[in-house]
């Protein structure tokens, strides 16, 4: 599943974002001896969660950055796809992922990744 340093790298990530998670209303993380972790998205509004795994703690950085931006987007209802929004929104948004790339340094390459057409690169869900 993880080797005993991804398990580490992810649980460090996972530390930095647990305020966000906790106040999350439309995602998770969860845990399975079986699968590892997972990102479950939907919520109660949506009728249940959807499981989707974990493979790596770059992942999890990435859709945790991407939950900010949606959750950015969701506050102040801007319409433009995200890919495509006004420069001052776009540095709103990084202001608000940075509060927690600051404390990830070695993730920052990921916070414009947030603003590609498709954020996960084919390479990033590639499971062992």
């Amino acid at each position: 599943m993880y080797t005993p340093e991804e398990l580490e790298k992810i649980k460090r990530v996972l530390d930095v974002f647990k305020e966000f998670i906790r106040q999350g209303s439309d995602f998770d993380i969860a845990y399975s001896e079986k699968v590892g972790y997972l990102l479950l998205e939907g919520g109660r509004n949506l009728g249940g969660f959807i499981p989707e795994p974990i493979p790596s703690a770059e992942y999890l950085c990435l859709r945790m950055f991407d939950k900010i931006a949606d959750a950015y987007q969701n506050q102040y209802g801007y319409p433009e796809t995200r890919w495509n929004i006004p420069e001052k929104e776009k540095e709103e948004v990084l202001k608000q992922i940075q509060r927690y790339s600051i404390q990830l340094p070695e993730y920052q390459y990921l916070e414009e990744k947030v603003f590609r057409h498709s954020i996960i690169d084919s390479d990033m869900i590639e499971c062992e």
